[in-house]
């Protein structure tokens, strides 16, 4: 009897340990069960916040490629542009180039002609060297400028004279127009006297002959 006691409490210490031994393991079990979860959980924020993040890039990625497309675009009308304004510079370079001589030949002639119409020799000084726009255009600008003052002048003094000579013409017209009118006067009264002292020596003239009917 005693051994069948004995025999029962070691199956139920066995079992009792068996039993603390599941639940042991069922806590492991919750326990790593919690672990893999809080785990899942981490690694799927992370996934949140590494797509969030590449979604992010690729917008950046777009925008800088958009940006840079449109810089290139830019680029390239502004190197077209360049180019184009390049190349009417050279032309307009050329066409003043060929144009210099032409310009510089006209202004010589002008120059030339000032000297003639200030009385001036060749040379535009007396006893200096002809300065031609070839050789020294600084030089020549200023003595063309110089003749052109002169010219100026010339006109001035001109159109002030011409005002004089007007003015004292004007005054004598109207000195002789004062002489004209008091000779016409005088000439009207003289008139009028002389047909006075006429009628006064024939009074009878305008009753005609005897039996004339008038």
């Amino acid at each position: 009897m005693e051994d069948d006691l004995a025999r029962t409490r070691a199956e139920l210490a066995d079992r009792e340990a068996q039993t603390r031994e599941r639940e042991n393991q069922l806590d492991k079990l919750h326990t790593l069960n919690r672990d893999l979860t809080a785990e899942l959980a981490t690694q799927n924020q992370a996934r949140l916040n590494v797509t969030e993040k590449l979604d992010s890039a690729q917008t950046s990625l777009r925008t800088a490629e958009m940006e840079l497309n449109a810089a290139r675009s830019r680029n390239s009308d502004l190197e077209q542009k360049s180019s184009k304004d390049q190349r009417s510079l050279l032309s307009n370079e050329s066409q003043f180039r060929d144009q210099l001589p032409e310009r510089n030949t006209l202004l010589l002639t002008i120059s030339q002609y000032i000297d003639k119409i200030l009385g001036m020799d060749k040379s535009g000084r007396k006893g200096g060297s002809e300065t031609k726009p070839f050789t020294n255009f600084g030089v020549f600008h200023n003595n063309l400028i110089s003749k052109l003052k002169s010219v100026s002048q010339i006109q001035l003094d001109f159109n002030k004279r011409t005002k004089e000579a007007d003015a004292r013409i004007m005054k004598k017209y109207t000195t002789v127009k004062k002489q004209l009118d008091n000779n016409s006067k005088q000439i009207d009264a003289f008139k009028k006297s002389v047909k006075a002292v006429a009628e006064h020596k024939h009074p009878n003239d305008d009753a005609g002959p005897p039996g004339h009917v008038k």
